[in-house]
């Protein structure tokens, strides 16, 4: 079932859900530098992990859920901040 709407309705519409809604949280400076050393971080251990010229799987395992486990540590802070 389709239903059209005036462009009266659609603007009111607009107006009422849509124009008032919250903005989204913004990234403080604090954050975005976290964030962006934690990249470098994984990169440079898996770059690391990497040049040993063997595939270590279980390794690789592991240092995947280290760093895991730290994204959800401060992704749990922020969100601990937040509320």
């Amino acid at each position: 079932m389709m239903r059209t709407y005036t462009s009266k309705e659609a603007q009111a519409f607009v107006e009422k859900n849509i124009a008032r809604a919250k903005r989204p949280p913004t990234i403080d400076a604090k954050l975005r530098r976290a964030r962006a050393a934690a990249g470098r971080k994984d990169t440079e251990l898996a770059r690391k992990a990497l040049s040993t010229g063997s595939l270590d799987i279980k390794r690789l395992d592991k240092l995947a859920r280290e760093r895991d486990k730290a994204r959800r540590s401060r992704a749990k802070e922020q969100h601990r901040l937040a509320v």
